[in-house]
């Protein structure tokens, strides 16, 4: 049975939460708020720098590349994309994020994950870097910049899951733990 992410969130300080279609509205004023995100409740600058980073990746994420659907009354809530932030102790923060995908993009995707985990900080930073000079865009828009930097600033393994809905679609949850401490 797949990870529920979500489920974990149970008696947990939630700083950020989010359920619903991320529009390019929602996420341009969001993005000019970003700054005062979290002001009060992480003091450490640069862990505030990082949060605020993997954030707006990982819903900037979810508008790319949840996947577009005709709503309709056997797939009424699967269009919705969910987010949240929360404090698992003193110095640890988690970003999760859920959204459909098509089930033909889970090998890939997957795939590209594992990679990503596989790699040191090293790696990844050497990787962005040739990723960066490839300048290649992706079909959805991105240069697939997005997950590699989500790692290289969590300096974490990425946790996922995906739960299958139907033989078309799956739900895609993305798990990104901030520390302090990068390691």
């Amino acid at each position: 049975m797949p990870n529920d992410f979500f489920n974990d969130i149970k008696d947990k300080d939630i700083l950020f939460s989010f359920e619903g279609v991320v529009t390019r509205p929602w996420l341009d004023t969001f993005y000019h708020q970003l700054d005062s995100n979290f002001e009060n409740q992480i003091e450490d600058v640069k862990l505030k720098k990082r949060v605020n980073y993997i954030l707006l990746e990982s819903l900037q994420n979810l508008f790319h590349h949840a996947e577009k659907m005709q709503v309709d009354a056997q797939h009424e809530n699967h269009s919705a994309s969910r987010c949240v932030v929360y404090r698992m102790n003193e110095n640890d923060f988690r970003i999760v994020t859920e959204n459909v995908i098509l089930n033909s993009q889970i090998d890939t995707l997957q795939h590209k994950i594992d990679f990503l985990n596989s790699m040191s900080c090293d790696q990844l930073k050497i990787y962005y870097q040739e990723m960066l000079n490839k300048n290649q865009m992706s079909a959805k828009g991105g240069a697939g910049l997005g997950l590699i930097e989500m790692a290289r600033k969590s300096g974490k393994q990425i946790e996922y899951s995906f739960q299958k809905m139907d033989d078309k679609l799956s739900r895609f949850s993305l798990a990104i733990t901030i520390s302090s401490s990068k390691n």
